[in-house]
């Protein structure tokens, strides 16, 4: 594997108005790519994923991309929605929606390819951050050396697909036991 060029995402810093210097709210993510892959495929190197600041419980070993180039967390520009293994998606879903009861969202019967829905009644809206709902931190590894990790914030407006008017739906798939990334 080599590294790519990286990935820069704003931190949230709290403070309403524009900023003279925002270099300190950046977030450095290196991507990564591998002679097996296509040059228009990147990876992350996740370690773990949190709902609300819970760490969601899978085997983390599916996150490592092998020498066949098999596993890993993939960017993708092609595809809308992230595709996850069966094992992280059950465990993903499982936890978001127990969090989203928390919030007293509504639950709905699944419907293909979504499987967390949602009714948008008891849902508010923020000014920022989309629908009000449960947050997701992806954990990535350190870089180089570094032993510190950096989380990388998903809210609601990059977390939720609206499918109807009153109806939005966790935006990652099952990609089954064995997905293409």
């Amino acid at each position: 594997m080599r590294s790519v060029p990286f990935l820069f995402f704003l931190k949230n810093h709290g403070k309403k108005g524009i900023l003279d210097d925002f270099s300190g709210l950046l977030i450095k993510i290196p991507l990564i790519s591998t002679l097996a892959f296509r040059s228009d495929d990147y990876f992350i190197n996740l370690k773990s994923i949190k709902v609300d600041g819970k760490v969601v419980s899978f085997d983390t070993s599916l996150l490592s991309i092998d020498s066949g180039a098999v596993g890993g967390a993939k960017i993708s520009t092609f595809t809308p929605y992230a595709v996850l293994h069966s094992a992280i998606y059950n465990a993903l879903a499982k936890d978001f929606a127990k969090r989203a009861f928390d919030k007293k969202m509504i639950g709905l019967a699944p419907l293909a390819p979504f499987g967390a829905r949602f009714n948008t009644k008891n849902v508010a809206t923020t000014k920022n951050a989309g629908p009000a709902v449960p947050t997701m931190d992806l954990e990535l590894r350190g870089i180089g050396n570094s032993s510190s990790n950096t989380y990388w914030r998903i809210c609601g407006a990059n977390s939720m697909a609206r499918i109807k008017r009153n109806v939005m739906c966790l935006g990652f798939l099952d990609g089954g036991p064995n997905p293409v990334t």
